[in-house]
């Protein structure tokens, strides 16, 4: 049984300007149907939260439309929020002074583009509105993002104090650093591997990177493409987070991962880096870096 709201009027007399009663009329729908049902009336609650959303974007987030922006390499980023080391026992004054001069400590005072990893899974195509839909599972924030790359970031300790934030992650890579041979209590013997892994992600602080996405397929934005380009721009489409670092600009972080077993004979050098920032503007850029779309991200 489904109900269904309906509004009635409270006087028979004046039905004009007059206050209305909420009821319920409630009809037997078969179960597929009110599963269908649902998935309707939840579609348009994310397309009306989409809506509202555009109307109340920011005038940053709208001066990016149409313009090609050079999104900033994540190492290079971290370069220029990384501080100079203090000055080291053996190292005369004139050492630490050239060291200080070639570091490129200067973070930036106003927001920097940055891509983030693509869940195409999260890009549907409308063909009869000749609209592209960018959900919010595809910038893999926070619940809605890889499990296993979540709990990686969530390694670093985020210092007493820092806002709640959502974390976002932005790469891994891996290299082999030895192999050797091992033995268990019985001499069998087992090749073990070494790996240094590196991790990379944000930590905005926000609760959410979308306030008004309830769900990872909730759209955030879209965009007009025709039926004969929309293949194409699907498989290149590229998202960014236009945001502003905030101090202490990064958050690093190392770890070891359980010892070598027979089952398992692999282990890990984990090496986190996340960079801590206020996040101001999601974007949509096509292969050029052209903004397509934009909406505003976090609260």
């Amino acid at each position: 049984m489904t109900c269904f709201p309906v509004l009635r009027p409270r006087s028979k007399v004046r039905r004009v300007g007059v206050l209305t009663m909420l009821t319920a009329l409630c009809v037997a729908v078969p179960a597929v149907a009110q599963t269908q049902l649902q998935q309707t009336m939840r579609h348009a609650d994310d397309l009306n939260a989409l809506y509202a959303a555009e109307a109340q974007k920011s005038e940053l987030c709208k001066g990016y439309i149409g313009k090609v922006v050079t999104p900033t390499p994540f190492s290079a980023l971290v370069q220029r929020l990384s501080p100079p080391p203090a000055k080291g026992e053996f190292e005369t004054t004139a050492q630490y002074k050239a060291r200080i001069a070639a570091n490129a400590f200067s973070p930036p005072t106003g927001p920097v583009v940055v891509t983030v990893p693509v869940d195409r899974d999260f890009i549907s195509y409308n063909a009869d509105t000749s609209l592209m839909f960018i959900q919010v599972g595809a910038f893999g924030a926070g619940e809605f993002s890889d499990l296993v790359d979540v709990r990686i970031t969530g390694d670093v300790t985020v210092p007493a104090g820092t806002p709640e934030g959502v974390r976002v992650p932005h790469g891994r890579s891996e290299r082999l650093l030895r192999t050797y041979t091992a033995r268990n209590g019985l001499g069998v013997a087992v090749k073990v591997s070494e790996f240094e892994r590196q991790s990379t992600g944000f930590y905005f602080a926000s609760p959410t990177l979308f306030s008004f996405a309830k769900r990872p397929d909730a759209p955030v934005l879209y965009v007009q493409a025709a039926p004969l380009q929309a293949p194409r721009l699907k498989q290149t489409l590229r998202v960014a987070v236009a945001f502003v670092p905030k101090a202490p600009y990064l958050f690093k972080g190392e770890f070891g991962s359980p010892v070598p077993t027979m089952r398992n004979p692999v282990s890990y050098e984990n090496k986190l880096t996340i960079i801590y920032a206020d996040p101001k503007c999601a974007l949509a850029l096509d292969p050029q870096g052209r903004v397509l779309a934009a909406v505003n991200a976090g609260s």
